[in-house]
């Protein structure tokens, strides 16, 4: 970290290697004891009428305990996961604020997040 006055706090639990996030009962109990002005989320889906889901189990039940601990809650998914669905679903797109993805995001999509009031951002998609 360059700036000396940032605090890093992590909640412990077990550590995912695949994407180094925190699960388990010390991670969801970690931040039940904190609160948040805002989060920012991932998810292996978003889907509108679905709602956010992951694909374990123990990774929804922490992002369940940060969005209820969250003043703001901004969803940051590329387009293709805009049109899926995973196995455990964790929260709606009525929980979402803001939902920073990919310009190629399905207009569709874009549109009905817009008309439940949620914020859009779309970003440039990296080339490959």
């Amino acid at each position: 970290m360059s700036h000396a006055q940032n605090e890093v706090i992590v909640p412990g639990g077990t550590v995912n290697a695949d994407d180094l996030s925190f699960s388990g009962s010390e991670a969801v109990d970690a931040v039940r004891a904190m609160r948040f002005d805002v989060a920012f989320l991932g998810a292996c889906s978003a889907d509108p009428s679905h709602g956010l889901s992951v694909a374990t189990r123990a990774d929804a039940i922490v992002k369940r305990a940060v969005i209820a601990a969250s003043a703001r809650v901004v969803l940051v998914v590329t387009a293709e996961k805009l049109t899926r669905t995973s196995a455990h679903r964790f929260g709606s797109f009525a929980d979402v604020d803001v939902l920073v993805t990919t310009a190629d995001a399905p207009a569709a999509v874009l549109h009905e997040a817009r008309s439940q009031g949620i914020s859009v951002v779309t970003a440039s998609t990296p080339p490959r």
